[in-house]
């Protein structure tokens, strides 16, 4: 049984997402028929085809009567601003825009939305927070409105449980390096809230405001008071960093840190680890959540572990966005979620 899918929203994660469709062959499963975006169905098609970062589109993708056709497959554009005002006919959409709050995506739900996955962490109100490959067990029917979180929360949640788990995690902080975004100018210009972001983003390496330590509370509450979260945009275009510090309760040696990160990416499909000595550009187009580069972690007096987890904050990112709507689909057609 297919699932109907809408994208709203068509940007950097947006168009990543139906390109992971299309590359893993899941159109039978996630069928997108609309997408709503305020950009010309000119500038879409354009931009779909042809990707400064993952390359050209692997298909066929045209206009025809207003409508953009992939692969053969027909989908409506749509260029709704308001949210609220959409005629959505699917069973699930994806919220791709980053202007969507939790109380106007459950204002959709109802008929034949049933679901709609927030790419983003949005509002604590929200049904479910969802990090697939850590507890996609506990959505439930009632769940209309979940947020998938972040690509940081989905890279780090799952390392800061499993250090907890075996090693107690009394404090932390963690630094990530993330590649430049769209709201940052290539030259200096200005910026309604933050003077660092007028800065040029190709130019400098800029602090930035994360809330990435309210994310994990979300999920790991009993860590709350624990964790401390700071980021610097850097200027690349792609492929993001952690730096994780940790102090422990219980002493570590390397061996058990090593087995450690070892089991975890054995029991996670969604978490990989590097011995290789990489640079970020190699892992443009990696579908994981997480890298752990093993090299670049560390044990330091018993007590104090540090670790180096890579992402693509784009492809990772939105490959989790579709197992969480491959998820949801399952169950539907499983009956579980009707």
């Amino acid at each position: 049984m297919s699932a109907q899918l809408a994208i709203n929203g068509f940007g950097r994660i947006g168009r990543s997402v139906l390109r992971a469709i299309v590359e893993r062959d899941l159109w039978h499963h996630l069928a997108v028929v609309s997408i709503n975006e305020l950009a010309p169905i000119e500038t879409i098609c354009h931009l779909l085809k042809y990707d400064s970062t993952h390359g050209r589109f692997p298909g066929s993708v045209v206009i025809e009567d207003n409508c953009l056709v992939v692969n053969g497959h027909v989908i409506n554009i749509t260029h709704e601003a308001d949210f609220t005002a959409l005629q959505i006919d699917v069973d699930v959409l994806i919220e791709c825009s980053g202007s969507v709050s939790a109380e106007e995506a459950r204002r959709q739900v109802g008929g034949s939305l049933k679901h709609v996955l927030i790419s983003n962490p949005s509002q604590p109100d929200v049904d479910r927070t969802l990090i697939y490959g850590f507890n996609q067990d506990q959505v439930t029917r009632q769940d209309g409105v979940i947020s998938c979180g972040s690509c940081t929360s989905n890279a780090l949640i799952p390392m800061v449980a499993v250090l907890d788990e075996q090693f107690g995690v009394v404090a932390g902080s963690s630094l990530t390096l993330h590649s430049a975004m769209n709201d940052q100018p290539v030259i200096d210009a200005y910026h309604d809230v933050d003077l660092r972001l007028t800065r040029s983003a190709m130019q400098s390496m800029i602090p930035v405001e994360t809330a990435l330590d309210r994310g994990v509370y979300r999920l790991l509450p009993h860590l709350e008071g624990r964790l401390h979260s700071s980021s610097i945009r850097v200027p690349t275009s792609n492929v993001s960093a952690i730096e994780l510090t940790v102090q422990t309760d219980r002493a570590i040696t390397r061996g058990a840190f090593t087995a450690c990160l070892q089991q975890l990416a054995d029991s996670n499909q969604y978490i990989s680890i590097s011995t290789e000595p990489l640079a970020s550009c190699d892992f443009i187009h990696d579908h994981h959540s997480a890298v752990i580069d093993v090299p670049q972690s560390a044990v330091v007096n018993h007590h104090l572990v540090k670790v180096l987890i890579w992402f693509d904050n784009e492809w990772g990112y939105a490959n989790r966005l579709v197992d969480s709507a491959l998820h949801v689909q399952q169950m539907i057609s499983l009956g579980e979620l009707t």
